[in-house]
């Protein structure tokens, strides 16, 4: 049998090994800087009961900065409290080169980050990754990881990363907001935005910002040739292999390469490439095999705008409910171009269908119904629900009935856990059609209960309760965990937006969360469309927030499998 365990440890060993040796090269000087003291930021955990401190994140950023001593500042002026049994703080403290060697050896002999007899705690699940090359930008984005590392205005940066696999904390269940409440208290005082890498919570990551050289990409003739300059640190006096590669794409296609080696990194050279798109320059050292440039840009050819001028025209007046009167100015658009764009030109041609098709690919999972297309949006809602590998399934629609769960989250087999909420004031009884009428009637009457002739609106909490128990006792309810809350009177608040929310296990990964655009018991007969929303922390946010509010008894609907045997 194929030992796939003892496979990993091999693999991890061999990784830590090439880690350790890359540490080593990096801080040599004239390699990629000249380094002279250590700056570590540690976001830590503190356990009140026990007093123990637990690494939540930790950088380590080498820079040309001379040592001195320095004491350790806490970035808030106290421990920020999470729960009644952890708190959080950030220390700053700028180290020696030395200092840092050690750090470095004791997250990987003790696990533990030691500072003035102070003990941190790291993850036994640390996995040491051998170096990263991460740019400052490429092309129009920012690599995510630079979220989570200290600006280097030179450009890039080398990174060795003790990657936490296991994310141990113990938090409780609510980690996810936990977490996200730490994070946000953390942008606000240093440029760390873990929200946005939450994989790295629980890592510590030696940075190493490349220093060594800058590099300037200038457009000689327009379309056809580029001139590269390099010039070396000032302290540098070795002189390297370097290889510098110059290549130009479009629509996927290359359409342009040049490759030149030099002696040292003070240099000039002129490519004529036959382009200038997607202009990607690599500079290496490849003796060492060590990257000390890399990105992908363009340059501004053509710039289009508007200018809007104000006065030419008299104000348009707006009655107000008051009786006063609003006053809008209105603007003269004068239309400014810079450099000439040619609608027939090749490049716009090809840019016209390259951006159609980009809008077309992230236009997202969405489906648009026409009307009295009910069954195909209920189908497209249960296959999301079958297809799902949530931990949780949520509906938040103010106008959801027991029957509109039995029609969406009861046709996923597995015995997920589902969370539903609707409003009182909104939501329609079991028979909200009048030709369903007649069938409750029949429904209360089979199951022992008193038909009075209402409102097709139901007259409270308790009535609604009623009828939801009657339809829910229609089915077996076999293998279902369902908590059914309903906002009303001064519980919690009202709502309108319509979501079927997945909550993944892992808290650090995102939650799926599709806007239905109509409330499901009337999905598809109208014109509307359900879609993906792109971030949809918020939310969940919101969602939590008000579940908070109605869990309790006085908006408790029904409850499975507690309430199974009751009904």
């Amino acid at each position: 049998m194929h030992d796939f365990k003892e496979e990993r440890i091999t693999e991890l060993k061999t990784k830590a090994d090439i880690a350790n040796a890359d540490f080593d090269l990096l801080l040599q000087n004239d390699k990629i800087a000249f380094y002279e003291s250590c700056e570590m930021t540690q976001i830590f955990l503190y356990e009140q009961e026990n007093k123990s401190v637990q690494n939540y994140y930790t950088l380590f950023v080498f820079e040309e900065i001379a040592p001195k001593d320095s004491k350790d500042k806490y970035l808030f002026p106290e421990l920020q409290k999470i729960d009644k049994k952890f708190k959080f703080g950030v220390l700053q403290k700028r180290i020696s080169i030395e200092d840092a060697k050690e750090q470095f050896k004791n997250i990987q002999q003790q696990n533990k980050i030691i500072f003035n007899n102070e003990n941190c705690s790291v993850s036994k699940q640390m996995v040491l990754l051998p170096k990263t090359f991460v740019p400052l930008r490429y092309g129009t984005t920012e690599p995510m990881l630079n979220n989570a590392l200290k600006t280097n205005f030179w450009g890039a940066s080398y990174v060795i990363e003790f990657f936490n696999e296991k994310k141990d904390f113990s938090l409780g269940e609510t980690q996810r907001t936990k977490f996200d409440f730490i994070n946000q208290a953390i942008k606000k005082i240093i440029n760390i935005d873990l929200a946005k890498v939450s994989d790295r919570i629980g890592n510590v990551i030696f940075q190493f910002p490349v220093t060594i050289m800058d590099l300037d990409t200038a457009l000689i003739s327009q379309g056809s040739e580029i001139r590269t300059t390099a010039k070396s640190h000032i302290k540098s006096k070795i002189e390297k292999n370097i290889n510098v590669h110059v290549q130009t794409s479009f629509d996927n296609t290359i359409t342009g390469f040049d490759s030149q080696v030099f002696k040292g990194l003070d240099f000039t050279f002129d490519s004529k490439l036959g382009d200038d798109n997607n202009v990607h320059v690599t500079v290496s050292d490849f003796e060492n095999k060590i990257i000390l440039y890399d990105n992908e840009f363009n340059f501004i050819k053509t710039f289009h705008g508007d200018m809007h001028i104000q006065g030419l025209m008299p104000p348009r007046t707006i009655p107000q409910a008051d009786g006063s009167i609003k006053k809008v100015n209105l603007e003269t658009i004068m239309p400014i171009n810079v450099g000439i764009s040619l609608e027939t030109d090749y490049s716009n041609q090809i840019l016209k269908r390259n951006q159609n098709d980009n809008i077309l690919k992230r236009s997202g999972d969405y489906q648009v119904f026409k009307g009295k297309e009910s069954k195909k949006a209920l189908d497209f809602i249960r296959k999301k629900i079958r297809q799902t590998d949530a931990k949780e399934i949520c509906l938040w629609d103010p106008y959801l009935s027991a029957k509109d769960i039995m029609d969406t989250l009861y046709y996923e087999p597995t015995g997920k856990n589902f969370r539903c909420i609707t409003c009182i004031s909104s939501a329609n009884s079991l028979s909200h059609k009048s030709k369903k009428l007649g069938d409750y009637e029949k429904l209360c009457r089979n199951h022992g209960y008193t038909y009075a002739k209402k409102d097709i609106r139901h007259n409270g909490f308790e009535e609604f309760c009623k009828e939801s128990r009657v339809l829910f006792k229609e089915s077996n309810n076999l293998n279902i965990s369902l908590k059914f809350l309903a906002q009303h009177d001064n519980y919690g608040w009202k709502f309108h937006d319509r979501f079927l929310i997945f909550i993944p296990y892992e808290s650090s990964q995102l939650p799926e969360v599709y806007s239905l655009g109509i409330s499901v018991n009337q999905i598809g007969e109208k014109h509307h469309i359900i879609q993906k929303v792109t971030d949809s922390r918020e939310i969940l946010k919101n969602f939590e927030k008000l579940w908070k509010e109605l869990d309790n008894e006085a908006c408790c609907v029904v409850e499975f499998p507690k309430m199974k045997d009751s009904l």
